[in-house]
């Protein structure tokens, strides 16, 4: 470990521009977490970590059991190791986003990057972040599809001073340009998907409020208190389109449970996306939409009956009750979790 701070990276592609310039970055160490379609051995001699199908199973063998493989869930075993490294700020994001010169400044060092201005975010329940640095109509994937039409949910952010601002912030998620993390029902019935997206470039960072959610992913998210980090978890038995979505909602309840809060910045990455199946990721975010809204009243009423347990035992607490309901679809998730949550201590 040479940095403080580290990128994690699950793909099944050899090397892609992306990795090589995240590799590149001085500030950063690089974590590569291998499934089993992954080509291994083009990954020889690149001054990353290369957690190959072998090594995590000896880095958590009861986890790596259960855990399944040809899933984007095989990045949990990536937050394994960087926790276990001792890095203090871990980093995700997937192979097809490539990182601006600047982005090290403004996502790592945020307290550092010339030129920001700082605000805290209020309004409706559900806010559409998105609209705040650009005109097009654009909604991230797991806004609730009762707010996508609604004009109120991004004009409520009242300004911040900026020292301190950063203080209470554990986790900041950056939009990403060109192809950015919008659902399926944008890229197959809106216009303004047919060109890349280009967000404005403000400098702002964006708070959340006390009562406030927007929909955050594992594209390009900054994680910067170890307390947090058994929230990284992502789960295996909801569709891939909803995993990282749920996993958002979930983190974004839990660290304003524990006092900490979460802050959206532009654009830092420009997504060259992998290739996909528009429709079948419309089927898979079905889910997603079913259950968002009932997601989001549980989280809240977590929040009103006092919070959510510290430590483990919250999080094990809600995923049984997010099983009961049925959102999560399979109860081997818990198991899952137990093993996750054992293996990280």
């Amino acid at each position: 470990m040479s940095n403080r701070a580290c990128v994690i990276i699950t793909t099944i592609n050899a090397p892609t521009p992306s990795v090589l310039k995240y590799i590149a970055d001085p500030a950063v160490d690089v974590i590569i977490v291998a499934d089993r379609k992954t080509p291994e051995a083009t990954y020889a001699g690149l001054d990353c970590e290369f957690l190959s199908v072998a090594r995590q199973k000896e880095l958590a063998p009861a986890f790596d059991a259960l855990l399944p493989f040809n899933h984007y869930a095989r990045k949990n075993m990536g937050y394994l190791f960087a926790a276990h490294q001792g890095y203090e700020c871990i980093i995700e994001t997937d192979d097809d986003n490539i990182p601006y010169d600047d982005w090290t400044a403004k996502s790592v060092h945020p307290e550092l990057a010339p030129a920001t201005s700082h605000f805290v975010v209020g309004g409706p329940k559900t806010v559409n972040l998105y609209r705040l640095f650009t005109d097009k109509h654009i909604w991230p994937r797991g806004l609730p599809l009762s707010r996508v039409l609604d004009q109120d949910s991004h004009r409520h952010g009242t300004p911040a001073a900026a020292a301190g601002f950063f203080d209470d912030v554990s986790i900041i998620q950056g939009l990403a340009d060109g192809d950015p993390d919008v659902d399926a029902i944008f890229r197959l019935t809106a216009n303004e998907s047919l060109s890349p997206v280009m967000f404005a470039k403000t400098g702002a960072y964006y708070k959340l409020g006390p009562t406030q959610y927007c929909p955050g992913n594992t594209q390009n998210t900054v994680w910067r208190r170890r307390a947090d980090f058994p929230l990284l978890y992502v789960p295996s038995y909801v569709s891939f389109r909803f995993c990282d979505i749920l996993k958002m909602y979930i983190a974004q309840a839990f660290v304003r449970s524990a006092g900490r809060s979460m802050v959206f910045q532009g654009a830092t990455v420009f997504q060259d996306r992998n290739p996909h199946d528009y429709f079948k990721d419309y089927l898979q975010e079905c889910e997603m939409y079913v259950h968002v809204d009932r997601l989001i009243a549980l989280l809240d009423e977590g929040l009103a009956a006092g919070g959510f347990a510290s430590g483990p035992d919250g999080l094990k607490q809600f995923y049984a009750r997010l099983v009961t309901e049925g959102i999560v679809k399979d109860a081997r998730e818990l198991p899952l979790l137990a093993a996750w949550i054992e293996a990280l201590a």
